[in-house]
């Protein structure tokens, strides 16, 4: 079940998964004191669940037509700075965390998309467009357009990381601590510097922490360590899986404002950027 509740300007805050029928502006904002919701424009809708906590977060729809798409997190908190401008949309799947601020700017017509378990370090910057303009000379056109940005699932983004316009993260991989990413990372991979570089393919990563670890847990883990119950993704259609979420995501901002959910919903429930597993090598020992 889910309750509309309605601000001016056709202005709407979406609750779902919750029980009662209806729940008030003000029972919604004594339940998230420290968050900051503003509109600016009109046409905006803001979908996520009703038991979601909203830790000093913010949320600002800038302009018009703006789409912010939240499932719940590992924990049920979100430490979220995010800015949405005209027909732009920020979505994120399910049980992603957060270790301190995620600050995000949706603009220039963009997407930022995020896939399901993605974790976040402290202090990440997500953003479509460069915002000031520049242009070519001889042309007299534009030549910084915005980009949409899109993580995969089962991504960990690395303290101090920005994923600047056109930054794609296949799912699994990693982008280190201060990594700077304008370019197209596949998955199962590590990248890292400014600009991010892949430096370690085939890798699978875990969210269980080594701040504690001696030499012989870490042997332990390793032993224990159940590689098959991992995702493992493939890279062989990484390019034609991108064209077709590119062109799938353009239906958010066609979309009617209240089917945009619907299709949030079906967009992270299939092919996000790689879905596709590889076999592992008992497989094809006894396929």
């Amino acid at each position: 079940m889910q309750c509309a509740i309605r601000f001016e300007n056709n202005n709407q805050m979406i609750l779902t998964g919750i029980k009662e029928e209806t729940m008030s502006r003000e029972e919604f904002f004594e339940k998230n004191p420290n968050f900051q919701l503003t509109f600016k424009g009109k046409n905006n809708l803001l979908v996520m669940p009703f038991d979601i906590k909203l830790m000093n977060s913010k949320i600002k729809f800038m302009a018009s037509n703006g789409f912010c798409y939240l499932k719940n997190t590992l924990n049920k908190q979100v430490v979220l700075n995010l800015s949405i401008w005209d027909n732009s949309s920020f979505i994120m799947g399910k049980n992603c965390s957060f270790n301190g601020f995620l600050n995000a700017i949706a603009s220039e017509n963009s997407n930022i998309i995020i896939g399901n378990q993605v974790m976040f370090s402290f202090g990440i910057w997500i953003r479509t467009s460069d915002v000031h303009v520049i242009m070519d000379i001889e042309s007299q056109k534009i030549i910084n357009h915005g980009k949409d940005v899109f993580i995969g699932d089962d991504v960990w983004i690395g303290q101090g990381a920005s994923l600047l316009k056109g930054a794609t993260i296949g799912s699994g991989s990693v982008l280190g601590y201060g990594s700077i990413l304008t370019k197209q990372l596949e998955s199962n991979t590590i990248c890292s510097g400014a600009p991010a570089k892949v430096v370690k393919r085939n890798i699978i990563w875990d969210r269980q922490s080594m701040h504690n670890f001696s030499t012989n847990s870490k042997a332990k883990f390793e032993e224990q360590f159940e590689f098959d119950k991992k995702e493992n993704y493939t890279n062989e259609k990484y390019q034609e899986n991108i064209r077709q979420f590119h062109n799938y995501s353009k239906k958010v901002h066609q979309a009617q404002v209240l089917e945009k959910p619907e299709i949030a919903e079906l967009l992270l429930q299939g092919p996000l950027i790689i879905k596709e597993k590889r076999q592992s090598f008992l497989q094809k020992i006894f396929k």
